[in-house]
């Protein structure tokens, strides 16, 4: 039994692009939805107009839709009045190699008028269908419109999606050409010919997902900062903050830096490792970097047991000093004093990164202070 779902649509542009039915199988007029399903040289049509047609809205066209999958009432025939049943229906929209329903193009004759009576369509490329074919001197010809065989190989049917181009061999996928990532449609393309990707761009992250293009938006990257020390702040360099899990395992980096507007003395840094390992950077800060969310941790928080840094006074000296966050996708405390080995892969999900440092003013019973930026990493399945 047929489910009707946003999955079985996709399956059924899938099938208008398999080269078996190339007539659009879910095509839409501008107002009206409706279901058919056309032989490369004709073919017979399967299911009637939902609306336009038989002239009913587009709820009860989906209800007379699911009825014809067999969910109550009597099973659907096509227009030979053959019954199909709900296993035919079935049949038709998930296999479309099934050559019971319709024929295949290699079935149909090269002269004559035997098979099926192919239908026209308005013109190449429309997706309209204006009637039957007539058999005329042993030939199908159509009083109006054109037969599907006398048009052009290549010929784009039924209107485009968002992200599609009519190509040399038919409809392609090229959003960057339609401009369709600004508006960033769920589904843009019911076929991965010309695209390449996975690719965010314009804040759209685009990937081929089996035969068809699929998108969503990735959320604004956002950083936050705080600080006790005038003049003094760290700042995330990245205008990038999603990536897929694939990326974050190849290793991933996050720049930063750390800003002093004017030289600053008076600063104890201290570390913020379990055995206070860490050391002081280009701008005298101790930086210490975490990543964290969702029952998942990375950070360098133990390398071992130390000495520590010490209670002596250092100056931050005026300008921009940079650093990054390298990271490979796991969860990870640091190596301690055992080499202890890296954790599982982080999954997908919104992390916070936050990079700071602390330590005390004047002396270690001086005022203390922190300096902090806070940073959102996205990562996605594709």
């Amino acid at each position: 039994m047929w489910e009707l779902s946003s999955t079985g649509f996709i399956a059924l542009w899938k099938w208008r692009l398999s080269g078996i039915r190339p007539f659009p199988i879910l095509a839409n007029t501008g107002v009206d939805w409706y279901l058919v399903s056309i032989g490369a040289s004709g073919g017979s049509v399967l299911q009637s107009v939902f609306t336009g047609v038989v002239g009913i809205g587009l709820a009860p066209a989906l209800a007379l839709l699911l009825a014809c999958s067999g969910v109550g009432g009597t099973s659907p025939t096509d227009v030979t009045g053959t019954d199909l049943g709900s296993e035919g229906i079935a049949d038709v929209v998930t296999n479309p190699s099934m050559e019971t329903q319709a024929d295949t193009p290699s079935d149909l004759p090269v002269t004559g008028c035997a098979g099926d009576t192919p239908w026209c369509a308005s013109s190449c490329g429309s997706d309209a269908l204006v009637g039957e074919a007539v058999c005329k001197d042993d030939k199908w010809f159509c009083p109006e419109g054109v037969l599907f065989d006398d048009c052009p190989p290549g010929t784009c049917w039924g209107a485009p999606t968002p992200g599609e181009i009519c190509g040399e061999s038919g409809w392609e996928c090229h959003p960057d050409q339609t401009g369709a990532y600004q508006w960033c449609p769920d589904f843009m393309c019911p076929e991965c010919t010309g695209f390449e990707g996975p690719v965010t761009v314009d804040g759209c992250h685009c990937w081929c997902d089996g035969s068809y293009v699929l998108c969503e938006k990735v959320p604004q990257c956002q950083a936050d900062g705080e600080s006790d020390l005038p003049g003094v702040s760290i700042h995330f360099l990245s205008d990038t903050c999603t990536w897929t899990l694939d990326e974050a395992a190849a290793g991933i980096e996050i720049p930063w830096m750390v800003a002093v507007a004017d030289d600053y003395q008076g600063v104890i840094p201290l570390p913020q490792d379990a055995g206070w390992c860490a050391q002081k950077g280009p701008s005298g800060l101790i930086v210490f970097e975490k990543l964290t969310g969702n029952d998942q941790t990375y950070c360098i928080c133990d390398t071992g047991l130390c000495m520590g840094p010490g209670d002596d006074q250092v100056t931050l000296k005026k300008g921009e000093h940079p650093g990054s966050f390298a990271w490979d996708g796991v969860n990870w405390g640091g190596p301690s004093d055992t080499g202890m080995p890296k954790g599982d892969p982080f999954p997908a999900g919104s992390y916070t990164l936050t990079v700071s440092a602390v330590g005390n003013i004047g002396s270690r019973d001086g005022a203390s202070f922190k300096v902090q930026a806070t940073f959102t990493v996205h990562l996605i399945d594709e």
